[in-house]
């Protein structure tokens, strides 16, 4: 007689610490970039043998504090929300870009890459 055959049970690993390749590919970066990281103790790892591991939890943190020093609004930890003047400011420039864009009978995506290649910038 044949034995019922079980189904397949797949299991799903997710990793609590990554080895440097890996956390630079996570990065976006090098292997090279995240050593430098290393050294800096700006992200700490756990030495396994021979092997040094960064924990997914720093990565991911390390993330989230470097976009909040990115942002414009960022005031330390705290992030503050633009002034009205701002948001003033930013639809105004907005319009105009829409208004410019009419005139010369494109778009604004194309109005910004053109101004981005005269400012030096890349597209």
């Amino acid at each position: 007689m044949p034995r019922k055959s079980s189904p397949a049970v797949q299991f799903v690993v997710e990793s609590l610490a990554v080895p440097i390749p890996i956390a630079a590919q996570m990065l976006g970066g090098t292997v090279r970039s995240v050593r430098g990281l290393l050294w800096a103790k700006k992200l700490p790892y756990v030495k396994l043998g021979k092997k040094f591991v960064i924990p997914v939890d720093a990565l991911r943190e390390f993330v989230r504090s470097w976009r909040a020093a990115q942002s414009p609004w960022s005031d330390g930890d705290a992030v503050r929300e633009p002034s009205a003047r701002t948001y003033s400011v930013l639809l105004h420039e907005i319009a105009h870009a829409f208004k410019k864009a009419e005139e010369l009978g494109c778009t604004v995506a194309h109005l910004w890459r053109y101004y981005l290649e005269a400012a030096g910038g890349a597209a």
